[in-house]
């Protein structure tokens, strides 16, 4: 994580929940980082608990819950799944990972903005 974003990140958190204390933001920055956060899972886990936190104040777990992995499919788990009726081929897009061929249900697609190739 870059000191920029741990300060743009926390200075956010800080204006939308100002009954946490200083001490909490230590903690979650020094927990972000034993926990291999980059700058945009960082982001997205602020944002996130920003966005649906309905308590009056949010936890350390809150924000180091949050992880937004997509559950990548081959082939054969794809016509596995065709075959028992839980999905059908249109449900799913084809993208490429270090020349892996790889295939994500498009909703997650569209919803993460993923790319066809990395």
């Amino acid at each position: 994580m870059s000191v920029e974003q741990m300060a743009k990140q926390t200075v956010k958190a800080k204006a939308a929940f100002p009954q946490l204390k200083p001490e909490f933001f230590s903690v979650l920055i020094d927990r972000m980082r034993e926990n291999g956060f980059s700058d945009d899972r960082m982001k997205d886990a602020i944002n996130n608990v920003i966005d649906n936190c309905r308590y009056p104040q949010p936890t350390m777990a809150d924000f180091l819950s949050f992880d937004r992995r997509v559950k990548l499919y081959r082939y054969n788990q794809v016509c596995d799944m065709v075959t028992n009726n839980e999905a059908k081929f249109e449900d799913f897009s084809i993208i490429k990972i270090s020349g892996e061929v790889y295939r994500i249900r498009k909703s997650d697609k569209v919803l993460y903005n993923i790319l066809d190739e990395y």
